[in-house]
This record gives structure tokens, sequence and C-alpha cells, in this order.
């Protein structure tokens, strides 16, 4: 938000500036002035363009993620708080810049008992059942992996053998690119991760 400030009050000065000068009507010093604010202009652009490509990844920015993303059927199965039980929570949340893919995946170990209740909720929910070591099939990225398994492991790539992955909502106009969200539940490791990805 600070950037948008910054920015918007350096351009407001410069418009100030050029309508006092343009009063005063010396054709040089207001295209000189109007130069300065194009210039400020585009150096701006870049620097809030890479501000975009950064993922959010701070747990305490979900609620304000969710609030916001709350009326899709991608997003509806996201718990509205990160329940107060939960241990080792990961926050992965990009929001797409230009074309890329919205991503928001929501990651937190939680008891036996509470993995048991979410698996019986959302096991008949879903329209398809995956195997985390499943190969032959498309499955999400995982964002949010462990990254301490071996000085290899970037935490990137692809759910652990022991997840099941329930696909809970997938929009059948996106064929070649998935737009489509679910849940992936490791009762081994008493861990649930909630995803989407459009």
């Amino acid at each position: 938000m600070l950037p948008f400030i910054f920015w918007g009050l350096i351009l407001g000065a410069i418009i100030l500036l050029v309508i006092g000068i343009a009063r005063r009507s010396n054709p040089l010093i207001v295209v000189g002035a109007v130069s300065i604010a194009v210039l400020v202009g585009f150096i701006g652009l870049p620097f809030l363009a890479v501000r975009s490509l950064i993922p959010t990844t701070n747990p305490q920015q979900y609620k304000k993620i969710i609030s916001k993303a709350r009326s899709t059927p991608l997003t509806d199965h996201f718990p509205r708080t990160i329940p107060a039980d939960a241990r080792n929570i990961h926050l992965y949340y990009n929001p797409g810049p230009l074309q890329a893919a919205t991503i928001l995946q929501l990651r937190y170990t939680t008891t036996p008992e509470q993995i048991a209740d979410l698996t019986t909720r959302f096991t008949p929910k879903a329209i398809k059942t995956i195997s985390g070591d499943d190969p032959y099939v498309m499955k999400p990225t995982f964002f949010t992996g462990d990254r301490n398994q071996s000085p290899q492991d970037t935490g990137l790539g692809s759910f652990s053998p022991d997840f099941q992955i329930l696909v809970l909502y997938r929009d059948p106009a996106h064929t070649a690119e998935p737009t489509y969200s679910g849940v992936a539940i490791s009762e081994k490791r008493n861990e649930i991760v909630y995803w989407m990805e459009d």
C-alpha cells in the first residue's frame, strides 16, 4: 500500500506544479514538468509490477486474503480463519499478475480427531480423488511443502505419497490449464492443505 501512496503523492505534487506553472504560461516549463511527471510514472510502474510478483507467505495475512476471495467456488471450502489449534502453519498466495495463475494454499497440522472430521466432511464432496504418489495424474503444485527433507528439496513440487488429494471443484470451461480447487489430507502427518489454482 505504501508504494501507491508514495507515487500518488509525487504525481499529485507534480500535477499541482504543472497547474501552477501553466498559469504563468511558459510552454517550455510546462513541457518539462509534464516530462518529469511521465518519467516518475514510468519509474514507479516497474516497481509496482515487480512487487506484484512476490507471493505472500505470512499466515497473518490469511484473513485479509480469504475475505477478498470468499465469493468464488474455488475458495468456498477454505476456512474463514486459521483454526486456533492449528500448528506448523504455511501459507502461499500469489494473485497471478498479468495472465499467470492465481494460487492459494493453506497448510497446517492439527489433531487426529480434526483430520478425521475433515476427511469425513470433504471425501463425499470430492469429484475426484488422487493419491499423492500417482505419477500419471496432473496434481496441484505443492507450494507449501517441507523445506527440510533433504538439501535438494526446495519444498516446491508434488504432494508426498501419504497425502490423499480431493478435487472439490473444477471449472469445465478450462481444460488445458486447470482451474480447480480442493484439499490434500495426510492422516499420517495429521495435516491438511487447502488449495486452489485459477
